[in-house]
């Protein structure tokens, strides 16, 4: 009785409620431009929490239909703020779109300044970083392929952590240095992209044309890739923390013959030609070279050949540790981050290991002066075979990684190698010179008149050269930088940044005994290199707003040195593999021990002057003088101007009516700039280390004899 009553007292309501849920409402209106009341064709309308969407028409006009418990719509269009819609009563809606004001102001790094992206009259493109640290790359530049309009970034190498080549609109260099310029937070860097934590960076921004480049002068030829890390803003402490790891393989290899298949296809070749009386006969003959390594394959390794690229390759992973907190008051503002990448390699000996740390600091001291701290210390470690896919994948199949006890039994028949055994690394030349016998794909039994050699190389055995030598390097860097800016007046600032940046690399390329041929000796190559970068840059920046125009001037002076020097020192007949000191080689190879000492100066001056007026019309001019001492004197100083144009046809009334046009906009551009990038003192006849050869012999052993080792410096460079 009382579950009677109950659904006699749920009735009304449950009927209640299917009756809400299968009312429909028919739902239309028009959307349109706020300021200029223009139809907007193609805006978004989204119902929430349903599948349910649809656009406007090209008069701006829309229609829908919604359930009843529906009250939400979403309607978004590029360009405007997203506006949200709750439905009432009313059935028909005129909605009025605001155009985004964070779109239309958006600012780009130009190079000594910033600049409303609207009002750019160069070819500039901006990447905003938002999952650049997502990508399964070791390295920032790997994992920018792809994403910025004219930045062509090709990968060269398979070795982990191996630098991509990197253009900008295509090569702008035959003989010169044809990669762009890397400026990261101001400070021009040779490599900048190779030691970057993709987690610190805040944006990159790309200047394509000359007229964008002139500003950087005699290093803009090849474009201009700037990078400007994160910063701390005004709030609680945020921490981040990201971990990533997979693994790489490779989706593709050579389709490659083995040696029986070969060696298979000539013997029925010759069979398809000895019915073709056309055929000389002598042309049907199987080399005996050929027939001997199908012997080696067939029945030394039962059939089956060595897969080199098997022995090549392997899974790679990779891991990406991030960890960052950021945060500060008013006048106070920091970001520290820690990130660590390992990146290993598809190829045996192939890693890739970096770490980061980065500390920025903003610090407004007043009103009008602000300072800003920014210290980046890294270490990269790397190893890299000393072979490459290309050596292995051309290895014969017939050829065994290690012998066993046939082919050991059989290269001991030769005096040469009677101390051979299985396990052994299994070179070409092991196999020449000797006789052999066995049957043929046609059955036939073939005994080699004479000695065969199944290869004509004198290479090693591919694997054992890789398992026979270490490459590694050690990068550590210290990139540090201070800007202090003053506001001297209303809409003057002074600016002053100083940056360093040092690294030092270490590395030891050691190859043990008979590495690459019989009976070698085994060999270091020791390599220390130290880099030393010191800038300043001072500038005076103008800005006047008025009614109608926008006036931005800048002035600046900068300075920049830099210190190289590179040694490297090579040693021969170590006592052991394992004892790889420079003091235990019973040699110095004085043609592989070399050393230079360098120092670059670059002096420049710089203007630039942007007007904008009625947010239509779009001027730009900039010239800067760099003196270099790359050059010779009376043409150390280069000059570098540019002027450019613009004109933003789609604020005119002719086309506010044009829906569907949101920005259009007419630019012209002329600039000038160099290449500096070029051999070190090559206006001078330099002298250049050398051994000379007394009677026989390299100079290397020979008693009594000093190899010249000149180096000729000009003070007045």
């Amino acid at each position: 009785m009382k579950n009677l009553r109950l659904l006699l007292f749920m009735m009304p309501l449950l009927l209640c409620t299917l009756l809400v849920s299968a009312q429909k409402t028919s739902i239309s209106g028009k959307v349109v431009d706020k300021a200029t009341g223009a139809p907007l064709e193609g805006v978004s309308i989204i119902i929430p929490n349903s599948k349910k969407g649809t656009t406007t028409k090209a008069d701006g006009s829309f229609s829908f239909t919604v359930n009843g418990p529906e009250k939400n719509v979403t309607f978004s269009y590029v360009g405007y703020a997203e506006q949200k819609l709750t439905l009432g009563s009313e059935t028909n809606y005129i909605i009025s779109m605001v155009q985004d004001n964070a779109v239309q102001s958006e600012v780009v790094v130009i190079g000594y300044g910033t600049q409303k992206k609207s009002s750019l009259t160069g070819a500039i493109a901006k990447f905003k970083n938002e999952n650049l640290d997502e990508a399964p790359v070791s390295r920032v530049d790997q994992a920018l392929q792809g994403k910025i309009a004219g930045l062509t970034i090709q990968n060269t190498s398979s070795e982990a952590g191996a630098a991509p080549k990197i253009s900008i609109r295509g090569i702008s260099s035959l003989y010169a240095g044809a990669s762009p310029l890397i400026v990261v937070d101001g400070l021009p860097i040779a490599d900048g992209l190779s030691f970057l934590n993709p987690a610190d960076i805040e944006s990159i921004e790309v200047l394509k044309d000359a007229a964008s480049a002139a500003i950087y002068g005699s290093r803009g030829a090849s474009g201009v890739i700037i990078v400007t890390t994160k910063k701390g803003s005004v709030s609680k402490t945020k921490y981040n923390f990201k971990y990533s790891a997979g693994q790489k393989k490779d989706y593709m290899r050579y389709d490659v013959m083995t040696t029986k298949d070969y060696v298979g296809m000539l013997f029925n070749e010759v069979l398809l030609r000895a019915q073709d009386p056309t055929t000389v006969a002598s042309t049907n003959t199987v080399a005996d070279a050929d027939r001997a390594s199908y012997i080696i394959e067939n029945e030394l390794l039962g059939g089956k050949g060595t897969d080199w690229q098997s022995q090549s390759l392997r899974p790679g992973g990779f891991k990406n540790i991030i960890l960052s907190a950021s945060g500060g008051s008013k006048e106070l503002r920091y970001f520290l981050s820690g990130g660590y990448q390992n990146d290993e390699g598809m190829q045996y000996k192939s890693n890739y290991e970096k770490f980061n740390i980065r500390a920025r600091v903003d610090v407004d001291l007043s009103k009008k002066v602000k300072l800003s701290v920014n210290i980046n210390p890294s270490y990269a470690k790397k190893t890299s075979p000393s072979q490459n896919f290309t050596n292995f994948w051309r290895a014969p199949t017939w050829l065994p990684v290690y012998h066993n006890a046939l082919t050991a039994a059989l290269v001991n028949t030769n005096p040469q190698y009677a101390a051979i055994l299985p396990g052994d690394f299994a070179h070409p030349r092991h196999f020449s010179g000797l006789k052999y016998t066995g049957t043929m794909p046609d059955g036939s039994i073939w005994t080699s008149a004479t000695t065969a050699n199944p290869s004509g190389s004198a290479q090693q055995n591919p694997f054992s050269d890789v398992m026979r030598s270490d490459i590694t390097s050690n990068d550590y860097r210290l990139q540090s930088s201070a800007e202090l800016s003053v506001e001297l007046a209303k809409g003057l600032i002074f600016k002053s940044a100083n940056s360093s940046l040092m690294y030092y690399t270490n590395g030891l390329n050691f190859y043990e005994r008979e590495y690459n041929s019989e009976g070698s000796v085994n060999k270091g190559v020791y390599i220390n290199n130290k880099y030393v970068d010191l800038l300043t840059e001072n500038t005076l920046n103008y800005t006047k707003t008025g009614r109608k125009g926008n006036l931005n001037v800048l002035a600046g002076f900068t300075g920049q040195t830099t210190k190289i020097q590179n040694q490297q020192a090579t040693g021969i007949d170590f006592p052991s593999d394992d004892i790889r000191t420079l003091n235990s080689a019973a040699q110095i190879d004085k043609s592989g021990t070399t050393g230079s000492n360098n120092q670059i100066g670059l002096i420049s001056y710089l203007g630039r002057v942007n007007y904008t007026y009625d947010d239509k019309y779009l001027i730009s001019a900039s010239y800067r003088a760099d003196g270099s001492s790359y050059f010779a004197q009376g043409n150390k100083w280069g000059q570098f101007p540019s002027i450019s144009g613009g004109w933003i046809l789609s604020k005119e009334k002719l086309f506010s009516k044009i829906t569907w046009l949101s920005n259009l906009k007419l630019r012209k551009s002329y600039g000038v700039s160099g290449n500096n990038r070029i051999v070190d003192f090559a206006f001078l006849d330099l002298l250049y280390g050398a051994n000379y050869n007394y009677g026989s012999g390299t100079g290397v052993t020979a008693p009594g004899l000093v190899s010249s080792n000149a180096y000729l410096a000009n003070p007045n460079i």
